[in-house]
């Protein structure tokens, strides 16, 4: 999902690259807008002059399975830009460090490159430490955390929502004629979040919660 939710956005920005920028940015008469006649060489290059930079926060250098996890959405992003055949996306890989402070720092590097929509960070405490920094430069983010406590504006979550999963297979269970549920969930915010949502779920459809356990992480 997530390369190919890339891709459409490689797409989208691709076709918005050509499109003239303002006046009060730097840019040739030609890409202000002028009328040029198309196929000539002045108007492919004026296609192709404005190149568009999305920065990819992820946390490569992390440990474990996280460092894997990054490097594989690292490869669906550089697919996606392979497959939309497109040379007017510049992908600024970035490495959040699997941190907070990380991700901070790799998003002033990536507005300071000139990135005009962040993708990433892949960890929702990731994802509020970016909002400040890409709100003051007007850039927007699509996160690849699933809590949507961090989804706000100008910060779209591209993930499945544990939310949503938890209240599709309760209704499915409780559609198969199962009445009794328990959860065992992470000691932490996350697990609250999906706590909340399936004893919600149950009630609504008239199910018993027998028990719910929290593991450390």
């Amino acid at each position: 999902r997530t390369a190919f939710g890339l891709l459409g956005v490689a797409l989208l920005l691709a076709g918005c690259a050509g499109t003239p920028v303002g006046p009060s940015q730097t840019a040739s008469p030609l890409t202000r807008g002028a009328a040029v006649p198309s196929g000539t060489s002045e108007a492919r290059t004026a296609a192709t002059e404005r190149m568009a930079k999305v920065a990819l926060l992820l946390p490569l250098s992390a440990g474990g399975q996280t460092a894997a996890i990054a490097k594989g959405m690292k490869q669906a992003a550089e697919l996606a830009l392979f497959d939309a055949g497109t040379s007017s996306v510049q992908l600024l890989v970035k490495d959040d460090l699997g941190t907070p402070e990380g991700a901070s720092a790799a998003a002033e590097e990536a507005i300071k490159d000139g990135a005009e929509l962040i993708l990433g960070p892949l960890f929702a405490a990731s994802v509020k430490a970016v909002a400040p920094v890409a709100a003051r430069a007007n850039v927007p983010i699509l996160a690849f955390s699933n809590d949507p406590q961090v989804a706000g504006r100008g910060i779209y979550l591209m993930s499945f929502l544990a939310s949503q999963d938890v209240a599709r297979i309760v209704a499915y269970s409780l559609a198969q004629g199962r009445r009794n549920f328990v959860a065992l969930l992470p000691d932490d915010a996350y697990g609250r979040s999906l706590g909340e949502t399936f004893r919600q779920a149950v009630a609504a459809g008239g199910g018993s919660i027998r028990g719910v356990e929290n593991y450390p992480q």
